[in-house]
């Protein structure tokens, strides 16, 4: 019982930090407790509550998951024990070091929502709802920043309610209140807290990642039944939720725009962008093995490194090289492959969308390791993970799309433990 208050305490701990960091995030980072940010000890706390219980009590694991926590783990293994020495050797500084191999470590957290956190809870959609109320209160957060005059503008002149980093989230209650994206029923309060939310973070990377999931969802809607009438209930649903919201005159000037550029080359910040690819590549060149090493580190040219690359992948090649590339890789097709195996299960279909969605976002930009986003990969990756277990541990059940959360033992002589 303790064990399961203290993970619900640490899991409600690094989603309030989450929030609060897309929100304040320099306030945020400028307390430090034993020169830890608040976010550090969250994941901190986690791994060591995980190392802890693993310890006393070993957990046993299907092969594919296995094989996931043990790359997650050679990911960190390869920082500390590779990376860290040969820094060390150049006389890089014990804080850069340091930073490094924490920042790699960030994945650590995602044995301890798999192990512990999902089967502290009932149901899966507990965790989930969490989520989404942390969203709905960062709305409520940026409408009021609004209407205090704080306001961002976009690379082109319009308004930015919410931040660029906040769309993920945001995609995560669409996702997850959604019925094309595999939710039984919508959920109508979170699904338009959802697309306000979209709508007001005004980012056209955003707009492109649901346009592909939502593409993806329809072309695989051969899953379930009846999917004529679904993706005709779906048109007629999207009509009439976004038909009135474009009638807000926020909305009327400044997302249309934005929408439409989304799918054009129509960026002031493209050509540098462009740029930064190069310098990135060519500093990838000529350190192909294990890139710089160092987390901030992208180009020859000093004065630039405050400014990281655009997209994950080429801050991956500059500062990891071609090794950092391969287990980043590995990695994520493993967790891809999971989920798409079992995409009949209404849980893994939405986890696989979102993680789709987040590659999508971090190509184009350089959220991947902000503590502001990893959270929602690394919750993504781990309910993936537990509801393989549980479909794996339902072998000769049969498994259906829609009713996965209540399997039945019809099919099969006894009871199954329900899987929710």
């Amino acid at each position: 019982m303790k064990i399961k208050i203290i993970t619900s305490v640490i899991f409600l701990y690094i989603i309030t930090v989450q929030l609060l960091e897309l929100f304040i995030e320099s306030e945020l980072q400028s307390i430090l407790i034993f020169k830890f940010t608040l976010f550090e000890i969250g994941v901190i706390a986690s791994i060591f509550l995980t190392i802890i219980l693993i310890i006393f009590n070993p957990v046993k694991d299907n092969f594919h998951n296995r094989l996931f926590i043990t790359a997650v783990i050679g990911l960190f293994l390869y920082q500390l024990i590779i990376v860290a020495p040969v820094l060390f050797a150049q006389g890089v500084s014990f804080k850069e070091i340091a930073y490094a191999v924490f920042r790699k470590s960030y994945f650590l957290v995602i044995p301890f929502f798999y192990y512990f956190l999902f089967p502290n809870f009932k149901k899966n959609s507990t965790p989930i709802l969490i989520i989404n109320l942390s969203g709905t209160v960062l709305l409520l957060l940026y409408i009021y920043n609004y209407f205090n005059g704080i306001i961002d503008h976009t690379s082109t002149g319009e308004v930015r309610i919410a931040s660029g980093a906040s769309t993920i989230l945001f995609a995560f209650m669409l996702i997850t209140n959604f019925s094309l994206f595999s939710q039984h029923k919508n959920n109508f309060f979170f699904l338009i807290i959802s697309l306000l939310g979209l709508i007001f973070a005004n980012h056209k990377s955003a707009y492109l990642g649901v346009f592909i999931i939502t593409l993806f969802s329809l072309i695989n809607l051969n899953r379930i039944k009846n999917k004529f009438r679904i993706a005709l209930q779906v048109s007629i649903l999207l009509i009439l939720i976004i038909v009135p919201l474009t009638q807000i005159p926020f909305i009327a000037d400044n997302f249309w725009g934005r929408v439409t550029s989304s799918f054009t080359t129509d960026d002031p910040n493209a050509d540098s962008r462009f740029e930064q690819y190069e310098m990135a590549w060519e500093f990838f060149i000529q350190h192909p093995l294990n890139g710089s090493m160092i987390n901030t580190k992208f180009y020859f040219d000093e004065s630039m490194n405050n400014i990281p690359p655009h997209s994950f992948i080429f801050q991956l090649l500059a500062t990891q090289g071609i090794t950092g590339f391969v287990i980043h890789t590995f990695l994520i097709s493993l967790i891809i492959y999971i989920s798409y195996k079992n995409r009949r299960d209404s849980y893994s279909f939405q986890m696989f969308l979102l993680i789709l969605f987040y590659l999508v976002f971090t190509l184009l930009n350089e959220n991947f390791y902000s503590s502001r986003n990893i959270m929602i990969f690394n919750f993504a990756a781990a309910l993936i993970l537990y509801r393989n277990k549980c479909i794996e541990n339902a072998k000769g059940y049969i498994l259906s799309f829609t009713s996965i959360n209540s399997i039945s033992g019809k099919n099969r002589v006894g009871k199954l433990k329900t899987i929710s």
